[in-house]
């Protein structure tokens, strides 16, 4: 439930070009309430002494100046009202004015131009538009048209219409709406024709055939009245039809439409007090939620279905018969969507009966088993992945520069091997001769030499002892690479 007062809102009227305007200030600050203000200057032929009131002040949940566009008017007060309608509740825009002051401009808007649509069409392009985005729903839309004219209600489009429009000299023959009133104070209208408009062309159809009803019938309406008086504002069967919406389950505003000028400041004034005495209304709007005979039995039936599966499975009777196909096909459908769901906390539920358990089990292991691929060998794999999945180019370069690092390394390794192997050998066979000198006094068969020739000898035989420290060097530099640190062989 949702409790409100009465929504109202003021709109001026933009002057005739003969007509003077009258003085009137809008307070719009953000912090306090829009007020509307309407200044009444003392008439010096009224005498010095005037009690008058100068001013009068009002406030309206908004204030619409003469430059207020029509879109501008239905952001503000036709969509939230729809958007009440959409979520179930009943709501009501009714525009109160003097005649002249603008409300059919408000309501239905102009014909010269596409954006001075009223509230009503674009209130139904704007229901039409949100009823396609929700699927999930189904939706029936019904359209009255109803006018209400000194104390006279007529269906706007009723058939009869038609003929009326050829034999329009008897007022009688138009087609009237009554009131009725039912033992619980509901209201009912009789005569009121309900339409269904499945887009919103048809609906727009509906709304240009009642406006084109209204012309007439006004034109009807005028002919035939003799002595035409003027038409008070107040109307017994207006509060009658709008009984809810004053005070009653609706959500309710309204909009006061104002011509100030000079000849109509009075009637703006009271115009602006009746406004102020709607605000103080208050509507209790409830929730409308009617129950399809069909789906509460559906409902019923399966509620009792689920206390069954519980009983059986507290009881642990088993039952023998078997399921369906529209249930197998209902749980596999929820298996599909179960196993599509993104939420790693989403939930299957079946009930509580053990073979619709037991037939989800079986159907997940045929899933599972018909998307199980056979294993693979790694090098099988990885060619498989390189047949599907080309390298790209930053990747095949990167293998490119670690291929000729390898081959850099490699061919170092290779010659230090190459360098230690000559070295080695050139080692042993300087080894070798040095063995043969140092034998030579002794078995050679030559005589000795002077002590010079001898020290020569051991001088020369010095540098073949170098390359022992050499290889030995070289050794020490490879296995420094080969544990990880670098070395140089001079």
């Amino acid at each position: 439930m949702v409790k409100q007062t009465i929504q109202i809102f003021a709109r001026v009227k933009p002057p005739a070009r003969k007509h003077q305007l009258g003085i009137y200030s809008i307070d719009e600050d953000e912090k306090l309430t829009p007020s509307l203000e309407i200044i009444l200057p003392h008439d010096l032929a009224d005498g010095f002494v005037n009690n008058k009131r100068e001013s009068y002040k009002f406030k309206f949940q908004r204030i619409f100046d003469q430059d207020a566009k029509q879109e501008i008017v239905f952001e503000h007060i036709a969509k939230p009202v729809a958007e009440s309608v959409l979520a179930g509740y009943n709501s009501t825009i009714f525009a109160y004015g003097q005649t002249g002051s603008g409300k059919t401009f408000t309501i239905t808007g102009g014909a010269e131009r596409y954006s001075d649509r009223g509230i009503i069409p674009r209130t139904l392009s704007y229901i039409f538009e949100q009823l396609q985005k929700d699927s999930s729903k189904i939706y029936t839309t019904h359209i009255s048209y109803l006018e209400i004219y000194n104390e006279c209600g007529y269906d706007l489009l009723d058939p009869r219409h038609e003929a009326s429009r050829l034999e329009a000299s008897r007022l009688e023959d138009l087609p009237k709406v009554t009131i009725l009133e039912d033992p619980d104070q509901n209201i009912h209208l009789k005569n009121l024709s309900l339409h269904q408009a499945t887009t919103e062309e048809e609906a727009l159809n509906l709304l240009f055939l009642g406006d084109t009803n209204r012309m007439i019938a006004e034109v009807i309406i005028a002919l035939s009245e003799k002595h035409r008086s003027h038409i008070p504002y107040r109307n017994s069967m207006m509060t009658s039809v709008l009984r809810d919406s004053l005070g009653g389950n609706c959500m309710t505003t309204m909009i006061a439409t104002l011509s100030l000028e000079k000849r109509n400041i009075d009637e703006s004034i009271s115009t602006c007090r009746f406004a102020q005495r709607v605000a103080l209304i208050k509507n209790e709007a409830v929730l409308n939620e009617e129950i399809d005979p069909r789906l509460m039995i559906l409902r019923l039936q399966k509620e009792i279905q689920e206390l069954k599966d519980e009983l059986a499975m507290v009881t642990g009777e088993q039952r023998t018969e078997a399921l369906t196909e529209a249930e197998l096909l209902q749980l596999e459908k929820l298996i599909t969507s179960f196993l599509e769901d993104q939420d790693p906390e989403g939930r299957l539920e079946v009930g509580a009966d053990m073979r619709k358990i037991h037939h989800c089990f079986h159907y997940l292991k045929k899933l599972l088993k018909d998307s199980k691929v056979p294993e693979k060998s790694p090098v099988s794999e990885i060619q498989s992945q390189n047949c599907q999945e080309p390298p790209k180019e930053e990747d095949y370069k990167r293998l490119q520069d670690i291929l000729k690092q390898r081959d850099n390394e490699i061919n170092i390794l290779v010659n230090m091997l190459k360098k230690e192997k000559k070295k080695t050998q050139d080692a042993l066979q300087f080894g070798s001769v040095d063995r043969g000198e140092t034998r030579l006094p002794h078995s050679s068969p030559f005589p000795l030499g002077s002590r010079e020739d001898s020290q020569k000898t051991l001088w020369s035989s010095a540098p073949t002892r170098a390359p022992d420290f050499s290889s030995s060097g070289c050794r020490t530099s490879l296995l420094h690479n080969k544990t990880g640190i670098r070395g140089q062989c001079f």
